[in-house]
């Protein structure tokens, strides 16, 4: 990977009023934070960035990777976990 790359963040959106997810990616925040991963996480239970639909991103977890692509679901979690090196 080169280092431009690696100075990009992937952004994780997820509901953070949920008692399963909120948790769970609070796990992920500390380990992001301990190991300096470039992870944003947006919790959309509130609000919603623009041109995001709530709705749908309430559903089901969705990442957004280093190149703008959206990850859904397991993919979603797939891609988190290769930034944490616990889960890789």
């Amino acid at each position: 990977m080169d280092t431009m790359h690696q100075e990009k963040t992937i952004t994780v959106y997820y509901n953070g009023s949920c008692n399963i997810c909120g948790p769970e990616v609070a796990l992920y925040q500390k380990l992001a934070l301990e190991n300096n991963a470039k992870i944003k996480f947006i919790d959309v239970s509130g609000s919603c960035p623009a041109n995001m639909n709530q709705t749908t991103l309430l559903r089901q977890f969705h990442v957004r990777d280093r190149d703008g692509n959206m990850k859904i679901g397991l993919d979603g979690f797939i891609l988190l976990w290769t930034q944490l090196p616990r889960f890789r």
